[in-house]
């Protein structure tokens, strides 16, 4: 797992944890450059074949998702 301070894919600084969950953490981190505040999450290495693909089934449907009360899925 990643730490706290820590740069990931050289875009984003972690600064908190928001979550822990079954498939990974979701940080709180910094957009570098722009300061900008999102939650990033960062799966666990479990060699379950099928969990990038059932994460990325579940980013695909909430990117299809519009409202003021559910975060945008990037």
């Amino acid at each position: 797992m990643a730490s706290l301070g820590q740069q990931v894919a050289d875009r984003y600084h972690l600064t908190g944890i928001l979550g822990r969950g079954g498939m990974g953490l979701v940080y709180e981190a910094e957009l570098t450059g722009s300061k900008q505040k999102v939650a990033l999450k960062v799966l666990r290495a479990t060699g379950d074949p099928d969990g990038a693909a059932r994460f990325t089934r579940d980013i695909e449907a909430l990117s299809r998702v519009t409202s003021p009360y559910v975060a945008r899925a990037l």
